[in-house]
């Protein structure tokens, strides 16, 4: 949380008293994201991209969180 915290505070300007608040959503909707299943992480995907694109955002700033993808993908696979 540390990284998306220095990433809000260094690459888009918000102040350093507003990180803390804006990474701990940001970890709680990757954490909400991560406990769906596929059926419901596709209607997400469909419906409101704009929160993978966060979440994403979020886990390529730590090495161990999962990034989301596009369960309809891994069906053709």
């Amino acid at each position: 949380m540390q990284n998306y915290q220095k990433l809000l505070r260094e690459s888009v300007g918000i102040a350093d008293t507003r990180t803390f608040s804006l990474a701990a959503a940001v970890d709680n909707l990757h954490s909400a994201l991560s406990r769906l299943d596929n059926h419901n992480l596709e209607r997400v995907f469909i419906m409101m991209p704009e929160m993978i694109e966060v979440a994403n955002a979020y886990a390529a700033e730590s090495n161990c969180l999962r990034h989301f993808r596009d369960p309809r993908i891994s069906k053709v696979e």
